[in-house]
């Protein structure tokens, strides 16, 4: 069987992405090493008070969002959210993780390659 390769688009703060990350751990448990999955970042909330205060304002703000994320939630039964999601705690961005989890890719690929 051939190598498929897949890239994976993601932000730790979309609950969508949260969803589907089961999806595509359960792809790499069935396929093994016949399926190459190359997660990337995708910047859905880089700037998170402009995307809630543009997005959400007309329909009751980080209220509604924090409902929505919550009805989102209820949908999956391997996703817990805290009732008080986005209402107490803002983060500005999902940069700041996404770049920490880049040198960790990045180290750990240094971990795996032959020594010079």
């Amino acid at each position: 069987m051939s190598l498929i390769e897949v890239t994976y688009f993601s932000d730790v703060l979309c609950i969508w992405a949260y969803a589907s990350q089961s999806r595509v751990e359960a792809v790499k448990s069935t396929f093994g090493d016949t399926v190459r999955i190359k997660s990337q970042f995708c910047s859905v909330f880089g700037d998170t008070a402009r995307k809630i205060t543009s997005t959400w304002s007309d329909k009751g703000g980080y209220d509604a969002f924090n409902a929505h994320l919550r009805k989102v939630a209820e949908r999956f039964p391997h996703i817990q959210v805290h009732p008080e999601v986005w209402l107490k705690i803002r983060p500005a961005t999902s940069v700041s993780a996404h770049l920490f989890m880049k040198a960790v890719q990045q180290w750990e690929g240094e971990l795996r390659a032959p020594p010079r």
